[in-house]
């Protein structure tokens, strides 16, 4: 493009654009700027009038830089706050005690748990939930884990009664339902044809064996007199929320089946 092109098209922009042009040169052509000069010094602007041009860009500056300064805060907060809860929840962090080693090791165990369990079930959840109206009561049993571990290990980690009974609660119904479904396996394992198991096959004993084997050892640390203590458990509320809770869910999954 030739000066006079930009000279024709400088005479028509108003006084803020042509000032913002000359105050951020960056990115423009150098005959542009020259353009740009020659049209600021045809228009003999007074000061008045370069002060009221430069007002818009001014307040619109100040407006981005207070939205810069706004979204600096929130990151900072959001930093400090991640910062405060990692170190809240570490458990190989120095100067505590194995008690609370222990309180931050399962909260972390079962946070990560109930995260992966709603990615992995997100569309047994959601059709679920849809089926509500049809059978309340099995929706309820299916829904049961997904509502219960949430509130069970937030009021865990705030060293609530109700949060060490919950969680136990929680182990206790899905220790019983890998239980019921590793004998209801081994029986249709033994009545099966060989071609249906191949083309269905259902999880191997050993998966069930290890899921037990993790739920009753983590039964076993909620258990132990330091852990409860914390919680001021007694030893008569372990059957309580142990065998009741397995007791009602063996009955459920016997209805249900």
């Amino acid at each position: 493009m030739e000066i006079n092109d930009f000279t024709e098209y400088y005479s028509t922009i108003s006084n803020a654009e042509l000032l913002d042009i000359l105050d951020n040169p960056r990115g423009y052509q150098p005959i542009a700027i020259e353009a740009a000069k020659k049209e600021f010094v045809k228009r003999q602007l007074s000061e008045e009038d370069i002060k009221e041009a430069k007002e818009p860009m001014i307040n619109d500056r100040m407006q981005k830089e207070k939205q810069k300064k706004k979204l600096n805060a929130i990151e900072e907060k959001v930093k400090a706050t991640g910062n405060t809860l990692i170190e809240t929840l570490n458990p190989i962090q120095s100067g505590i005690t194995s008690t609370e080693k222990i309180i931050r090791l399962v909260v972390i165990v079962f946070s990560a748990r109930y995260l992966y369990e709603v990615i992995t079930e997100f569309r047994y959840i959601i059709i679920t939930a849809e089926d509500s109206y049809h059978s309340p009561l099995i929706t309820s049993l299916g829904l049961l884990p997904f509502i219960l571990l949430p509130v069970a290990v937030f009021t865990f980690w705030k060293r609530k009664s109700i949060g060490w009974v919950l969680l136990t609660i929680y182990l206790t119904i899905i220790a019983t339902s890998v239980f019921w479904q590793m004998v209801s396996s081994y029986g249709q394992r033994r009545s099966q044809f060989s071609w249906l198991e191949r083309l269905y096959p259902s999880p191997s004993p050993s998966s069930y064996i290890l899921s037990l084997i993790f739920l009753m050892g983590m039964l076993y640390v909620l258990c132990k007199p330091n852990v409860r203590e914390v919680y001021s458990i007694r030893k008569e509320t372990i059957s309580k929320v142990i065998i009741m809770p397995a007791i009602l869910e063996l009955i459920l999954l016997v209805y249900v089946k």
